[in-house]
C-alpha cells in the first residue's frame, strides 16, 4: 500500500480467488497503507467463502475514505446486500482506518462492512478507527462472531448485525 487507489486491485484479486477456488486474499503489513478511494465502488467479496487477512491490525491498515453522504447512498468498503444466502467470511488481522478526524468529528460517510444474507461472518483482531458512521452494518447473518477487535472513535453502530441469529460478541476494545 503506496497511498493510491487500491479499489480495482483488490476486486480483482477478489474475482480471481472467487474463480479459481482461493479462499485467502492477504493485506501485508509495512509502513504505508491500502487506500480506497470515496468515489470507488464497494469491494464485492460475490458468493463468500474468503478470508482476508492481515499481518496485524497495527501493521495491514486500510484507509477507508468515508466520503460525506449523511443520508441515501452512503459509501461502504465491503458490499454486498443481494439477498440470495451466501458463503462465509472471515477478516482478521486488518486495521479499518477511517476520515472522521479530517472531516472535524462531524457524522457523515459510510460503513467499513454493508453484508447481507452470509452464512458467517467472523471478525477477529482487526481495529476499526475513526469512522465517521459505522463500523459494521450486516444483516440477515446466520452466525456471527465478532471478537478480540478494537474500536476507537466511532460515531455511531460499532458492530451491528441487524436480523441475525447466533452473535457472539465478546473480548472486544470498546
Amino acid at each position: 500500500g503506496n497511498g493510491t487507489d487500491n479499489t480495482s486491485a483488490v476486486q480483482s484479486a477478489i474475482n480471481y480467488a472467487l474463480a479459481n477456488g482461493i479462499r485467502r486474499i492477504h493485506f501485508p503489513g509495512g509502513t504505508g497503507y491500502y487506500r480506497f478511494a470515496s468515489a470507488s465502488a464497494p469491494l464485492n467479496p460475490g458468493i463468500g467463502n474468503l478470508h482476508f487477512s492481515g499481518d496485524g491490525m497495527d501493521s495491514s491498515k486500510i484507509l477507508f475514505e468515508e466520503g460525506t453522504v449523511t443520508v441515501g447512498t452512503r459509501k461502504v468498503l465491503f458490499g454486498n446486500n443481494t439477498t440470495s444466502l451466501k458463503g462465509s467470511l472471515e477478516f482478521s488481522g486488518l486495521g479499518f482506518n477511517g476520515t472522521l478526524t479530517q472531516k472535524g468529528y462531524v457524522e457523515g460517510g459510510g460503513a467499513a462492512m454493508f453484508l447481507d444474507y452470509y452464512k458467517s461472518i467472523n471478525i477477529h483482531h482487526c481495529k476499526f478507527f475513526d469512522l465517521s458512521f459505522m463500523a459494521t452494518a450486516c444483516e440477515a447473518i446466520r452466525s456471527v462472531q465478532f471478537t478480540h477487535n478494537h474500536c476507537e472513535r466511532i460515531v455511531r453502530d460499532i458492530c451491528r448485525f441487524r436480523s441475525s441469529f447466533n452473535c457472539f460478541v465478546t473480548h472486544n476494545y470498546f
